[in-house]
C-alpha cells in the first residue's frame, strides 16, 4: 500500500516530463527518493508489458517522439501548416514543451485561446505564466477581446470587481464590456444570494425554482 502513495508523484514526475533514471534526482527533497524512482521504474515496466499508456503518459511519449525523431514533427507541421489551441489557458507545463517541440524553432503560425482568469487546472499544473511564455517564444500579438455575449451587465461587472484580486493573470488585461442587451428578466434577479443546510435542500428548492419559472411561462405562452 506504500507503493500506491508514489502514484501522484509519478503523475508529478511525468508533467514535469522527468524520466525515470531522472526521478531520484529530481526528488532528493524526500526522505526516500530511491524507492520512489525504483516504484516509478516498474510502473513504467509493468505499463509496457500490457501494452498500456495512463493519462500523463499521452503527452510524456508524444514529446519522446518529437524531441527523440524531429523529422516527425517536421512532418507534422508540412501537413497541418495552420494550429489552433482553444482553452490554452489550462495547459501545463509538460504540454507547453510538447508544444514548443513540435513547432521547432522557425515554426509560427500558432492562434492560442485563453482567459488567465478561467485557469482550473491549476492542480495539474496550468498556470498563467504558460501564456506569457507562449508571447515571449513565438512573438505572438496579443489579441484581447473583452466584449461578453454570454452574461448580462450585472453578472459582467461582479466579474470586474472579483477578477481584480487575481493576481495570477496578465496586467494589462482589459476589462469585461457587457454585450448582452436582450435581457429576458430583470437586473435584480441576476445575481441571488441562496442559503441551504444539505445538498438535498438545494438540489429540491433549485428543482421547485426552475418547474415554478417552467409553469409560469407556460402561463404566458398560453393567455
Amino acid at each position: 500500500m506504500e507503493d500506491i502513495k508514489y502514484l501522484g508523484l509519478i503523475d508529478q514526475m511525468k508533467t514535469s516530463l522527468i524520466e525515470p533514471a531522472a526521478a531520484e534526482t529530481a526528488l532528493a527533497r524526500l526522505d526516500d527518493p530511491a524507492r520512489v524512482a525504483v516504484t516509478y521504474q516498474l510502473y513504467e515496466k509493468e505499463l509496457r508489458s500490457i501494452n498500456a499508456l495512463d493519462f500523463n503518459s499521452l503527452i510524456f511519449e508524444a514529446h519522446r517522439l518529437v524531441t527523440t525523431f524531429p523529422a516527425i514533427a517536421a512532418r507534422y507541421r508540412r501537413s497541418h501548416p495552420y494550429w489552433l489551441i482553444d482553452e490554452f489557458q489550462d495547459t501545463n507545463n509538460a504540454q507547453y514543451r510538447f508544444v514548443r517541440a513540435l513547432a521547432g524553432d522557425d515554426f509560427r503560425n500558432l492562434f492560442a485561446v485563453a482567459d488567465d482568469d478561467q485557469i482550473i487546472y491549476q492542480w495539474n499544473g496550468a498556470s498563467f505564466t504558460q501564456i506569457q511564455a507562449f508571447l515571449t517564444n513565438f512573438s505572438a500579438e496579443l489579441i484581447q477581446l473583452p466584449t461578453n455575449y454570454r452574461c448580462p451587465p450585472a453578472i459582467v461587472d461582479a466579474a470586474n470587481r472579483l477578477v481584480v484580486y487575481n493576481a495570477q493573470r496578465t496586467s494589462t488585461k482589459e476589462p469585461l464590456i457587457a454585450g448582452k442587451t436582450d435581457l429576458k428578466y430583470p437586473a435584480s434577479e441576476h445575481i441571488q444570494l441562496r442559503v441551504f443546510e444539505t445538498d438535498e435542500e438545494e438540489a429540491a428548492a433549485i428543482a421547485q425554482e426552475i418547474a415554478d419559472r417552467g409553469r409560469s411561462l407556460w402561463g404566458q405562452r398560453q393567455s
